[in-house]
């Protein structure tokens, strides 16, 4: 089996240079970490791609900051999740497990592996208690298959500095939750000249601005509604409010239609998180106090689940199964125990007391 892997590695390093100049042509505009995986293929290969150049000012590694028109903010593609398979030399002791990583950059690295629950850089003496396997620090990109899943945004504000000092700082506001492109640059129907951004706020509060036009920010209100979470699912934009409301964006009208029944009362210590799943809508209900008790390791009070059912509205979630949820900082998703290492089947994954915490819905 070795043998037959190096002779396939063989003919691909024995392409003929014109087809190695139209793959090279072909990902001249590829984003970085694409352009270091094909490098990765062999000497020749490197030798008609070049390696990436540091992104100009308008772009990161990853894509363009998009300037919203009218205003001194912009959209940045900050992070891209990646599903990291290894193939070792030896196809025989390969695994169809593999890990889901965080990629984006800072001003110090052009590409690093950031902490999905944090979206801050990941340190190397950082780990998670359910870590059973753990990918090494040092990634060759010859031995590891990526498949990009996933990607994530963050808006920046652009400040002129005081007089007397030249250009201008920039910052994330400090209240700022998530922010979503729609649609997004994997969407099957984007269109440059209809993106726009919405903006979710720790207060409640959900924006959107379209960015090539000088309307400025909307608030997509509903009655008195506070929002806790919104997802891009399915070329479509979720939100739900503090009563587990779940409402879609109507793009058009810049309008909030009623998508599922009310779950509950509205509680201020309650907080809501949108998985999508298999097809279906989970919601993640947690206890706010969660920060407080350590004892919630054990019980799983401070956390409940639901899924939509459009027949029969909200029904408790009591087993994933093979299933996880990961709540974290810029997105929330759902992962197979049979896909990736160092998962435990049906519990929660999230931050909390300054560390990674899994909770399990077993009772």
């Amino acid at each position: 089996m070795a043998t037959t892997e190096k002779t396939v590695a063989g003919q691909w390093s024995n392409l003929p240079k014109e087809l190695l100049s139209l793959i090279a042509n072909h990902h001249l505009h590829s984003v970085t970490i694409h352009i270091l995986r094909i490098r990765a293929t062999c000497t020749s290969w490197r030798s008609v791609i070049p390696p990436p150049l540091p992104p100009p000012p308008s772009h990161t590694i990853f894509g363009q900051r998009i300037s919203i028109r009218w205003s001194n903010f912009t959209v940045t593609q900050t992070s891209i999740f990646y599903r990291l398979h290894y193939q070792p030399s030896s196809i025989s002791s390969s695994s169809e497990k593999g890990w889901i990583i965080m990629v984006g950059n800072s001003t110090s690295n052009p590409v690093q592996l950031l902490d999905p629950f944090t979206d801050q850089p990941l340190s190397e003496t950082v780990t998670h208690p359910y870590d059973c396997k753990t990918p090494p620090k040092l990634l060759s990109l010859c031995n590891f298959r990526l498949v990009e899943l996933f990607e994530a945004y963050a808006l920046t504000q652009f400040v002129t500095r005081q007089e007397g000092d030249s250009g201008s700082t920039s910052f994330t506001p400090f209240d700022l939750v998530k922010a979503i492109l729609f649609p997004n640059s994997t969407s099957q129907t984007f269109d440059e000249s209809s993106r726009m951004v919405f903006a979710l706020y720790s207060s409640g509060r959900l924006s959107v601005s379209r960015i090539d036009e000088d309307e400025g920010w909307t608030a997509l209100n509903h009655g008195n509604s506070s929002f806790d979470d919104v997802i891009l699912r399915n070329g479509q934009l979720y939100a739900v409010d503090k009563c587990g409301t779940i409402f879609w964006v109507d793009c058009s009208t810049m309008k909030l239609v009623q998508f599922s029944p009310i779950l509950c009362d509205f509680e201020a210590k309650k907080k809501k998180r949108l998985v999508d799943c298999n097809g279906s809508l989970y919601l993640v209900d947690i206890d706010t106090d969660i920060e407080k008790k350590e004892y919630y390791d054990e019980n799983n009070k401070a956390i409940k689940v639901y899924k939509l059912d459009m027949d029969h509205g909200w029904l408790n979630a009591e087993n994933l199964g093979n299933v996880v949820f990961v709540l974290g900082a810029s997105c929330s998703f759902s992962l197979s125990v049979e896909d990736y290492h160092g998962c435990e089947a049906n519990c929660i994954y999230l931050y909390s007391r300054h560390r990674v915490r899994a909770f399990s819905l077993e009772t």
